[in-house]
């Protein structure tokens, strides 16, 4: 990463791999094929859990007819 951005990279090494923990756990099965970010909250993602399975969210799909 160049110098000047080296200011703007304040995360702790800590979140992600937190985070790619959760993912392996079998926890985070459900959020399969969805967007997700390392610096989202994994409790308040869960607790929103039901909601996005059934409404479909944090998905990005392209379609096509051919």
């Amino acid at each position: 990463m160049p110098k000047e951005y080296h200011a703007r990279l304040i995360d702790d090494p800590a979140l992600p791999a937190g985070f790619a923990v959760w993912l392996c756990s079998g926890r985070a099965d459900w959020a399969k094929g969805r967007y997700l970010s390392a610096n989202w909250d994994v409790d308040e993602l869960t607790k929103m859990k039901e909601r996005i399975v059934r409404d479909d969210l944090l998905v990005n799909r392209l379609r096509v007819n051919i």
